[in-house]
């Protein structure tokens, strides 16, 4: 630093002086804000906190921030901050774990959105279960190119039945493929294109008595052919025969994993133990939702003192026989709550 007398103070204009960036509130996700999540997730000005399992288990982006020497997730105020996937997309995301109706019924679009943020995110096995449920299911005011772009990756399992519409779209606009968009499809969709493309020209400078037979003289169009005969002919029946592969998928009757990351239940079952998330179990049973809530004030005060903590909560569940049958009997137990 120089001495006191070589010190010259400069005013800046203010047009050179950086404004204060105002902050921005976060907003906790309405429905993908657990009370037992273990894990946080900053999308865009909203924070979700979720189970750590999930995320772990089957995203190699989760999986590699958390074996990281300093992951984030952990706490709410030093959240894991996701780019490149929209609140939206992300919900969606989740809903496939979270789904209450156990169904996974979702629009093609829907699927659409999980499939990308999936991709974001590499996460096969959910890919894999978003193809499957997507290759039976329209999008029609998705853009045709994404569309394509989705078939052509996923080739050896959807056909090109499925992108046919986009393929007719693509033909029929005005203007050549660019250069971004022809990386986006592949070599082979746009070449494919420019056949139909080229043909449809070709046929529509020939005299309409011309159409009827091809070059030897075989039978070939009946009538002038429109950009949708030309894709049917050039793109979908040329198609080879697709051979799945053998990928795995969560479907819907994977059991549930016995012992999860985070786990803050066990419950006994005979010579079983499952160490799992009391949320799922609170949600589709409500004999075990009763048993996981306080009733009384005073358990209600005991029970504040294991909410949040790394404390689990034990159900032993018996079967017992009687002349109705094998009927299931509860028990709860827990260090901190007599």
């Amino acid at each position: 630093m120089p001495p006191p007398d070589q010190q010259v103070e400069i005013d800046f204009p203010p047009s050179l002086i950086e404004p204060e960036v105002p902050a921005v509130p976060v907003f906790k996700h309405e429905k993908y804000y657990l009370d037992d999540g273990d894990f946080y997730v900053l999308v865009e000005n909203t924070l979700f906190r979720v189970h750590v399992h999930f995320l772990q288990r089957h995203s190699a982006v989760f999986k590699e921030e958390l074996e990281s020497p300093c992951p984030t997730g952990t706490h709410e105020d030093d959240a894991f901050v996701l780019k490149n996937v929209t609140v939206k997309d992300f919900a969606l995301l989740l809903w496939v774990f979270y789904d209450k109706s156990l169904e996974r019924q979702a629009s093609g679009d829907e699927w659409l959105r999980i499939l990308l943020a999936a991709e974001n995110l590499r996460m096969p096995h959910v890919q894999n279960l978003a193809v499957d449920r997507l290759k039976d299911l329209s999008v029609p005011e998705a853009d045709p190119v994404l569309i394509i772009s989705v078939q052509q990756r996923y080739r050896d399992t959807v056909s090109r039945v499925w992108a046919r519409e986009a393929f007719v779209r693509v033909c029929e606009r005005q203007g050549r493929l660019t250069v971004e968009e022809g990386e986006r499809i592949g070599i082979l969709a746009s070449v494919l294109i420019g056949h139909v493309r080229e043909e449809d020209l070709l046929l529509r400078s020939q005299p309409e008595e011309l159409l009827s037979c091809d070059l030897d003289g075989t039978p070939f169009y009946a009538k002038r052919p429109t950009v949708r005969d030309i894709v049917q002919r050039i793109i979908i029946q040329d198609e080879p025969p697709i051979t799945p592969l053998n990928h795995e998928v969560l479907a819907d009757s994977k059991l549930f994993e016995c012992n999860v990351e985070g786990a803050n239940l066990v419950v006994y079952a005979g010579q079983h133990k499952f160490s799992i998330h009391r949320h799922f179990l609170e949600q589709h049973s409500p004999l075990i939702g009763q048993m996981l809530r306080p009733v009384t004030p005073r358990q209600e005060q005991q029970w504040e003192t294991v909410e949040g903590s790394n404390d689990t909560v034990t159900l032993n569940v018996d079967a017992r026989p009687s002349n109705n049958g094998p009927q299931s009997v509860l028990s709860r137990s827990n260090t901190k709550w007599t």
